[in-house]
């Protein structure tokens, strides 16, 4: 078996169970974001993807949301207060990366 690139793992038998040929996600950051903070961090080239983790803090004014966040054709990544759905916003921490 030849691969020009990728990560192929192979049991003691020496058969294929995981190949991945395309992409492996790089992790980049762990962002912590006080309720009703906003920032940016520039983000290495790839598509980035995002995770929010809640913290467990408790809501405000009875509803919690999630930060707004957007990635920019810079690969700058900002967040901020979600102002769709009202002022209930939580802390949070941001999973940042790119594959």
């Amino acid at each position: 078996m030849v691969m020009p690139q990728g990560l192929q793992c192979l049991d003691e038998s020496g058969r294929v169970v995981l190949e991945v040929t395309d992409r492996l996600t790089r992790f980049v950051a762990a962002i912590d974001v006080p309720a009703g903070a906003s920032g940016s961090v520039q983000l290495p080239e790839g598509t980035a993807w995002v995770s929010v983790i809640n913290n467990n803090s408790p809501a405000v004014r009875g509803s919690a949301y999630r930060p707004s966040v957007t990635v920019d054709g810079n690969n700058v990544l900002s967040y901020g207060t979600n102002t769709a759905y009202g002022t209930g916003v939580t802390n949070c921490t941001l999973l940042v990366g790119v594959y």
